[in-house]
């Protein structure tokens, strides 16, 4: 079940690595995002258990809002976890596009946003640690 995410960044944190295997975001980040009253915070509970999170901040001075966290438990894939928590969070952007980061290693979540229809809009080079590229997609909501 879908609803607003209300609890601190280590939960986030935690399901960032059953996610993908690693901690990316810095807690600071995560802690800022969580404040900001322009955001969009949503989880996805099964059984009382975290199954999934998202935090989209609609960006006051810019055309798109901004997907600024997202992760689901691996264990939860056949419930659609991924595909639920995107759908409700578009549904609530107060701006006309929705902008996001990925990693170029992050193979099956560049898949999963393109069969979502985003778009590729350009790669920024060593955005991350690791030298990692962040290839920047959007999609027109």
């Amino acid at each position: 079940m879908i609803s607003e995410y209300n609890e601190g960044s280590s939960k986030l944190l935690e399901l960032q690595l059953r996610s993908i295997g690693e901690i990316y975001i810095l807690q600071k980040d995560l802690d800022w995002a969580l404040a900001n009253s322009n955001a969009i915070k949503l989880q996805y509970k099964i059984d009382n258990e975290l199954a999934g999170a998202v935090i989209v901040v609609n960006k006051i001075f810019r055309p798109w809002s901004a997907l600024y966290f997202f992760a689901t438990d691996p264990k939860f894939a056949s419930h659609k976890v991924a595909f639920q928590l995107l759908q409700e969070a578009e549904s609530l952007c107060t701006r006309p596009s929705l902008r996001l980061y990925l990693r170029n290693d992050g193979k099956d979540a560049i898949n999963f946003f393109k069969r979502n229809d985003y778009v590729l809009r350009k790669i920024k080079y060593n955005h991350y640690r690791k030298n990692l590229d962040a290839h920047v997609f959007m999609k027109k909501l």
